[in-house]
């Protein structure tokens, strides 16, 4: 679809390195500098509320509202399969032109 997709991991994971979170805040925002449009999408209930950092952005562009989701769980020395039925929410976001550091 043309469009770069990158894994928020580092912005949010408990155990990143502040330097990498910061170096990672740069990039999208250079990115949106140069034009590109940068959105995150979230899984969570608590929506940009995950990410360590205070994410400037408009939204949510979109919100899928309370979905379930069933998913497959299987142990190791399990001999089938465990449906699993969670709830989650998706959202969009959209990062503003001037996101806090």
């Amino acid at each position: 679809f043309g469009a770069a997709v990158l894994n928020g991991e580092t912005l949010w994971e408990k155990t990143s390195n502040p330097e990498k979170r910061m170096q990672a805040m740069r990039g999208l925002r250079e990115a949106r500098g140069r034009g590109h449009r940068v959105l995150f999408l979230t899984s969570t209930e608590n929506g940009l509320a995950c990410y360590k950092h205070k994410i400037a952005a408009a939204g949510p562009l979109w919100d899928s509202g309370e979905i379930e989701i069933t998913a497959l769980k299987h142990m190791k020395h399990a001999k089938g399969f465990t449906p699993l039925t969670r709830t989650k929410r998706f959202r969009i976001y959209e990062l503003k032109d001037s996101p806090p550091n």
